[in-house]
């Protein structure tokens, strides 16, 4: 079964990451995944599965947080705060525990993507 996201996400998504993104339903929740998704130099890896949660209520609920796949580190062996693994969709997913004030009517899935990169971004320099 699948589920619908508004036209304006399904758009972003479609120009940004064309067939490299799907979403994605177990019983208990759903989310979108995006494939080969780039990490910044400084990543043990170059590019990963992300996928992030889709509450049922969005986009009035917030989105928060989002996954890896597979598990990076950070190639000058510094850790990375606030990750842990979790299991989603029958597989492991390395957390990234991220938050930030949601907008109703405002944020939506490329202000998360933004979150997201602007994270990978800043961890790079801890």
């Amino acid at each position: 079964m699948d589920f619908a996201l508004p036209d304006d996400d399904v758009g972003l998504l479609n120009n940004t990451f064309p067939s490299r993104w799907k979403t994605i339903v177990s019983t208990v929740e759903r989310g979108i995944v995006i494939s080969r998704y780039a990490l910044p130099v400084g990543y043990t890896l170059s590019e990963v599965e992300i996928m992030i949660l889709i509450p049922q209520d969005y986009p009035m609920a917030q989105l928060d947080m989002f996954y890896l796949s597979p598990d990076v580190a950070k190639t000058n062996g510094n850790a990375i705060g606030a990750v842990s693994n979790e299991l989603h969709f029958n597989r492991q997913w390395q957390r990234w525990s991220r938050h930030y004030q949601w907008q109703v009517g405002i944020n939506n899935i490329a202000t998360h993507l933004g979150v997201v990169k602007n994270a990978l971004e800043t961890e790079l320099l801890k």
